[in-house]
């Protein structure tokens, strides 16, 4: 049984200033490649382990390099969205990758 005191996640929060333009875009891409599913607007989740905390530390200093604000922080879903439908936000975001990777075999597979 899981101890009801455990952290299953890290939340990435940042503010972005609104110049330049571009890094809205770039910090959006690189939340997406490590695999990081958005909770609310500007809040990112991933599950807590040392690979994800350093990712995301990565991220935030390149967030507040650039002016803007981040914090990292450890979290557990108490109310709200639940831990279930934050999984579910994983699955999904993968199941749509996985999709994109099965159409691009499929056509290198046709060629």
């Amino acid at each position: 049984m899981t101890d009801l005191l455990e952290t299953r996640w890290l939340l990435l929060i940042h503010q972005i200033p609104p110049k330049p333009g571009y890094l809205r875009v770039k910090i959006w891409r690189r939340l997406q490649r490590l695999g990081s599913v958005a909770v609310k607007n500007s809040v990112y989740v991933l599950p807590r382990n040392e690979q994800t905390q350093e990712d995301f530390q990565w991220v935030l200093r390149e967030v507040v390099h650039a002016g803007g604000d981040a914090s990292l922080c450890e979290a557990r879903f108490i109310e709200g969205i639940s831990d279930d439908e934050v999984e579910e936000l994983f699955r999904s975001a993968r199941e749509a990758d996985y999709q994109s990777i099965s159409r691009e075999a499929r056509l290198i597979a046709a060629t």
